[in-house]
This record gives structure tokens, sequence and C-alpha cells, in this order.
């Protein structure tokens, strides 16, 4: 997290060191962007760059809490227009597939994220930790209406489909270059309907 001297600075000031970094970030592979880098195109001096991260690593990960930040925030509002957990998840995938298409410096940053195994591990770990919490919310809501017909625990359930959700956007990633953002979507919802039903109970046309 930024220090305390970084959110004291003019709010305009803030959003300049903010925006350029997420430039940077989203043109670049991370081990390319120095701190160097970064201090000139937002037009401060490094040592002031210290007094407001703890280093580089420190400004990045606060750049994916901010992402995160606002896709939560943008998921959550399916929240309000459907109450079934599978619904919920396809209309997640869907509002995550718009969210990907309306800031694209956004999905850069996440896509150089993901080809770098040891900073994605260490970056996500709060965040999938986080998502887990809110799937668990979620499947206590299901069993308590009865649309689950399983035994699990909500946190076992909860990892099953995080890891799920992860596999498939590593694949997606690897894919990229052959599946459309509409192909993309429709292979999530292929997905879900297999969590779902279960592989026995999900035909080829689902």
């Amino acid at each position: 997290m930024p220090k305390k001297t970084f959110f004291n600075l003019p709010q305009r000031k803030r959003e300049r060191i903010i925006k350029s970094a997420l430039d940077l970030f989203a043109s670049n592979p991370y081990h390319a962007v120095s701190v160097n880098r970064l201090v000139k195109a937002a037009g401060i001096p490094k040592g002031s760059f210290y007094q407001y991260f703890q280093d580089k690593k420190d400004l990045f990960h606060y750049l994916i809490q901010l992402i995160y930040v606002d896709k939560v925030k943008r998921l959550r509002e399916v929240l309000t227009s459907t109450s079934n957990l599978f619904e919920i998840l396809r209309a997640m995938t869907y509002e995550a597939v718009e969210f990907a298409r309306e800031n694209p410096e956004y999905t850069a940053i996440a896509n150089r994220l993901m080809i770098d195994p040891e900073l994605k591990r260490e970056i996500l770990h709060d965040f999938t930790q986080d998502g887990n919490g809110f799937l668990e919310e979620l499947i206590l809501r299901s069993y308590e209406k009865g649309e689950l017909d399983t035994d699990l625990e909500p946190e076992v359930l909860a990892r099953i489909i995080t890891s799920v959700f992860q596999a498939m956007g590593d694949y997606i990633y690897e894919k990229s270059r052959d599946l459309s953002a509409e192909k993309s979507k429709e292979l999530f919802i292929k997905v879900i309907n297999l969590l779902e039903h279960g592989l026995k109970g999900c035909g080829k046309d689902d």
C-alpha cells in the first residue's frame, strides 16, 4: 500500500502519478518498467517516489488493487438483478467481458501479470482470498435457499470455483490470439453450466 504521504497529495497529482504508471505498465512488461521511467513519466523527483511507495512492486500492487476494486464494484451490481448462484456467475461473466472491453489498459496490465508466475502468485494472493470470501457468501445464500445439492463445505466449493475460473483465465490468455471476447464468454458460460449440472448432466449444446 502507498505511504500516508501519497494520500496527502492533492488529488490531481495522485491521479497523474497513477495514470502515468497505468500507461507504462500497460504498454511494457513489468520488469522493463524502472523507477526512473516511472518518475520521469509522472514528473516527480525520484526521492519523492520513495516517500510515496516502498518500491516499484508496492506501486504495481496498488494499481492491481485499484483495478480489482473497480471490477468488483461492477460485478457486485449483478447481485441486485438475480439471486441464483449460477445465474450470478453467468451475469458476472458478461460484466467481466464488458469491463475488459471498456478498460483496455486494465486488460493489458492483467495480461502482463499472467505471464509472470512468481509476480502473479505474490500479487494475487490477497485478492484470491477476498474472492473466495465473496463466493462463500453467495454459496451460503444458495445453501439456505436449497439451490445446491451437495454436502461440501462452502469454503471448499468456493475454492473449487475460484480454481476453475483461474484455470480458465490462464487458458483464455494462452489462446488469446485465437479467441475473441465473445468466444471467451461462451467458453466461460459452458464451464459454469458444467459446474451447475455436473459432467453427466451437461449436454454438448449447453
